[in-house]
């Protein structure tokens, strides 16, 4: 199972539609915030951490709670898409005490989505749950702070942990609300992974028909738009369909579509290494041993740069 939860962060692939920053926000973090945004838009997310560190390293200008709270978030979403999950929960945990002392139930709810993606991510997921529930209960189905994770994200997680829970019926309901919401938002991204979603329940009810006719849906949807990631994230499971089919080569072409998003920039090396490992299982189960020893040696330098930078 692909451990994915790539359209449910603060930013979800939203801020380049920003017009105004976050309210509540300093005029020194204002700048911080924008810096470390158009970083991530671009997936430039070791300069975003250098905008981050050098912000919580100044002494020069005070920073109140609204900006502490960013602060801790926009860290943690750094870390997440660099898979430091142990690392990132403890930043997400901060950013969920700071809502909590503010009594604000925006951020208080886009925090507790964040600190369950993290326990989702270290496949903690039946920790993770009540963090999604609380999340779903406190945010808006609509909202005006693009920088917040919104009610459709919420939903989509708890339906994903679902699915690692072999959970399949539950996850498609609340799969099947996520999309609704994310067309309500007009979010292609939200809409197509939770198609992804439903496709992966659908894998687990061994009815891989069902799985490839909504991954197409999935990929005609996001393919035309600026979400690499997610795209390499369908074209995962329409190779894990074509391989539970036994169209072997059409595993490999799906194989070869998705690695062509490897060096896309707008691609995160988080969902670049839980492609590498979902192409090396299948590749190992319908006996390509020496491809699936190139795809680890390319997994493994992956694994290095990251931990490097």
């Amino acid at each position: 199972m692909l451990r994915l939860t790539l359209f449910l962060t603060i930013l979800a692939g939203t801020a380049t539609a920003q017009t105004s920053l976050p309210p509540g926000l300093s005029p020194y973090m204002q700048g911080v915030i924008r810096e470390a945004t158009d970083f991530m838009n671009i997936s430039r997310y070791d300069s975003a951490q250098v905008a981050i560190s050098e912000a919580f390293q100044q002494s020069e200008f005070p920073l109140h709670a609204h900006d502490l709270y960013y602060l801790h978030c926009y860290e943690a979403e750094i870390m997440y898409y660099n898979a430091l999950f142990e690392q990132g929960i403890n930043s997400s945990m901060r950013g969920l005490e700071i809502a909590q002392q503010l009594n604000d139930s925006l951020l208080e709810g886009s925090a507790e989505n964040l600190t369950g993606l993290f326990l989702m991510s270290l496949q903690r997921y039946r920790e993770a749950i009540p963090h999604f529930k609380r999340s779903a209960q406190l945010l808006p189905d609509l909202h005006g702070n693009e920088f917040l994770s919104f009610r459709y994200h919420a939903l989509a997680n708890h339906g994903e942990s679902l699915v690692k829970l072999n959970q399949p019926d539950s996850a498609m309901q609340l799969s099947k609300e996520s999309i609704r919401l994310a067309q309500l938002a007009g979010r292609i991204r939200g809409e197509a992974l939770g198609y992804w979603n439903i496709a992966e329940a659908w894998l687990l009810l061994n009815q891989p028909d069902s799985a490839e006719a909504i991954s197409a849906r999935a990929l005609k949807i996001v393919d035309p738009s600026q979400h690499r990631d997610a795209v390499q994230v369908v074209c995962a499971t329409l190779m894990k369909t074509a391989r539970v089919r036994n169209q072997l080569s059409d595993a490999v072409m799906w194989m070869e579509r998705g690695l062509l998003e490897m060096d896309n920039p707008l691609n995160t090396n988080l969902t670049r290494m839980q492609f590498l490992e979902e192409c090396i299982s299948v590749m190992l189960h319908i006996g390509q041993t020496e491809r699936s020893l190139g795809l680890i040696r390319q997994l493994d330098e992956l694994r290095r740069t990251v931990n490097a930078s």
